[in-house]
Formats: structure tokens, sequence, C-alpha cells
């Protein structure tokens, strides 16, 4: 260790070892119980997503499929992709995705894009939509590295859901979704 060349070093360097999380080997199987903790290592956005919050989004949804890179039409504005779009309780809700909520300059700003729009694209062709009676159009799942929150575009309020620190188990995630469609089902719409 060329670091101890010459220097003086407490026990807990010197005993220290790396130990990168090997994402080679993260699947469906294993997702929670190796990035539990490290998804706060996470630094980039894409990583995050791959590595833990697909999985997740997967495991909350009615039938385990994620459209990512969905394609937003608004009228009078340029379209817009939000990450991701889940089936949850049998209607599809976007899901945004960012490591730290707190450092988007205008958060409010991106969520309302993907709010009241005209047409919610899949990722399965140009033309390929969501079901207009089968769309949570004013309300957005949104995930950091710590949290999982709803907002509501009638407010413009985030609502935290629950912590990601609390989901240690597969079965912490039926826990999580019983409280998400709570909230769904009893925020105004």
């Amino acid at each position: 260790m060329l670091i101890s060349h010459g220097n003086i070093l407490p026990d807990y360097v010197i005993e220290a070892e790396a130990a990168p999380l090997p994402l080679s080997a993260v699947n469906s199987e294993n997702w929670l119980e190796l990035c539990c903790d490290y998804r706060r290592r996470f630094f980039l956005e894409e990583q995050f997503r791959r590595f833990y919050a697909d999985y997740f989004l997967r495991a909350l949804s009615d039938d385990g499929r994620l459209y990512a890179e969905c394609r937003v039409r608004k009228n009078g504005m340029a379209d817009s992709f939000v990450d991701n779009v889940i089936l949850f309780d049998g209607k599809y809700i976007p899901a945004e995705i960012k490591l730290n909520v707190s450092n988007e300059p205008n958060i409010t700003a991106q969520l309302e894009r993907y709010c009241d729009f005209d047409t919610l694209f899949t990722n399965r062709g140009a033309k390929s939509s969501f079901p207009r009676e089968k769309l949570h159009s004013r309300k957005i799942i949104v995930i950091d590295t710590e949290n999982i929150f709803i907002f509501n575009c009638n407010d413009k309020n985030m609502t935290l859901v629950f912590g990601l620190d609390s989901l240690n188990r597969i079965a912490d995630i039926f826990s999580a979704k019983s409280k998400l469609s709570h909230i769904l089902k009893n925020e105004s719409h």
C-alpha cells in the first residue's frame, strides 16, 4: 500500500478492504440484497435506475412490466420523455427516477411536463399509446436513492410514501405497495 509508506495510518485505514459491488452479478433474484446499502453510492442516475429502480418498479408493477423512456405529448409543448411507466392497481402511472430530489433545481416544473398530457406513448413503437381511461394523468411516482414519493399535479405537492431504508426484503415491497395504493386512492383527484 503506497499510502502507508512513510505515513502513520489509523487502524481502520490499515484494515480496510476495497469491496466494490459486483454490478454484473445483480439480477432479479438478488438486486435488493446487493443494492440495499449500495444505492446511496451510485453517482450516475443511469446506474441507480438500472441496478435498483428498474427492479423495484417491476416488483411494484401489477404485471412485472416496465416501460422505459415513454414519450409524453402535451398540446403546445415539445414532446418530453418520462423515465418509466408501470401498471399499478390497474392503471398506468409515470415514474421519474432521480439520485436526490432535493438537489433538483426545478423538480416541480419537470414533473408538471408529465401531467395532463394528451398522449402517453409506450416504448413499443411510434404510435403505440396507453389507453387514456387506464392512466394516472395527474400523479407521478418519484424515486430517489432515499425515498419514494407521489407527486400530485393538482396541488404540486410531493408526498413521501416511504423510505428505501425500510425495504430490506422482497416482502417489504408488498407493504410499500399497500401504502402507495392507499395514498393514490386517498389523494384528491
